[in-house]
């Protein structure tokens, strides 16, 4: 099932690190075990050991596991975790240390409607992706008039005709 519809949100990271952690998917299934599974993968989408994953309790408690050998962390949740509409679940879970956040964040997973869930999320490492504003009074150069002239010349050399033949 889609995580949007188990009620979560993703809060999306507003850091300046040139790379931080993405929320790369996830999925939910009721009447399952009361969890969230996250997953940690690298720039390659190789599972990534000994990363330091933190759930935000509902007692406002950080709960920070490091990821096994498959990348991943599991987060058990209690009685505390239950909510219904129009609240939002009251875990948080996201890459990094206690209030240290290295990427997007996934919150409002609990036990929505007092129902089971069982969550399971994946976040990537990504460089951050930043383009250079163009100044419209000196836009970039480009070598396409070499490339042309370059053609031209070799069009003259291969069929002995002149390109610029008007």
């Amino acid at each position: 099932m889609e995580l949007s519809k188990m009620r979560t949100k993703i809060e999306k990271y507003s850091g300046d690190a040139d790379t931080y952690f993405a929320f790369n998917g996830g999925a939910g299934v009721f009447d399952q075990n009361c969890r969230c599974i996250a997953t940690v993968l690298d720039e390659s989408g190789i599972p990534m050991t000994g990363v330091k994953v933190t759930n935000m309790r509902p007692d406002s408690q950080y709960e920070c596991l490091e990821t096994n050998g498959l990348g991943q962390v599991e987060f058990w949740f209690g009685p505390g975790a239950k909510f219904w509409e129009p609240n939002e679940g009251p875990h948080r879970v996201y890459v990094g240390e206690g209030t240290q956040v290295l990427g997007d964040m996934v919150r409002g997973m609990g036990l929505p409607d007092g129902h089971h869930a069982e969550y399971n999320i994946a976040f990537r490492k990504v460089k951050r992706t930043v383009e250079p504003p163009v100044d419209p009074e000196d836009p970039p150069q480009t070598n396409r008039g070499c490339v042309f002239a370059i053609m031209a010349f070799l069009w003259k050399l291969l069929f002995k005709e002149d390109v610029f033949k008007w």
